[in-house]
């Protein structure tokens, strides 16, 4: 989904707003949202997720096609944790929203006989 289909889909949500006023809606959330990770504060939407700003040691890398050394700035990096009621929607099945799912029991299985069985030895 892009940007673009993002405004789309809101727009059509709630059609008492126009397009361009969910437009700038979402430009001021995505602007609020940035501003506050600069600022290096975590913002937390619940059953979404939680966006933050890790730092980044500066650090020696390499050129992967020369193999040589090179310097890697320290920086930040913003990062997403998934919040476990958003994971939950993603893995659910149809059938899994009706009713909850039951537990099986494990499956026991016979212990496999090795590949190599030695020879017998001959009768006699």
């Amino acid at each position: 989904m892009t940007k673009r289909d993002l405004i789309k889909n809101v727009a059509q949500a709630y059609p008492r707003f126009a397009l361009r006023e969910v437009e700038v809606m979402v430009d001021a959330f995505f602007a609020s949202l940035t501003a506050a990770l600069r600022r290096g504060e975590r913002v937390e939407l619940r059953g979404l997720g939680i966006f933050g700003v890790k730092e980044r040691r500066a650090r020696e890398g390499h050129n992967p096609r020369t193999g040589q050394g090179v310097r890697v700035a320290a920086k930040r990096v913003p990062f997403f944790k998934v919040a476990k009621e958003l994971r939950a929607r993603i893995n659910a099945r149809a059938t899994d929203r009706a009713e909850p799912r039951k537990r099986q029991a494990p499956t026991v299985v016979a212990p496999s006989t090795p590949k190599h069985v030695p020879p017998r030895p001959a009768r006699r």
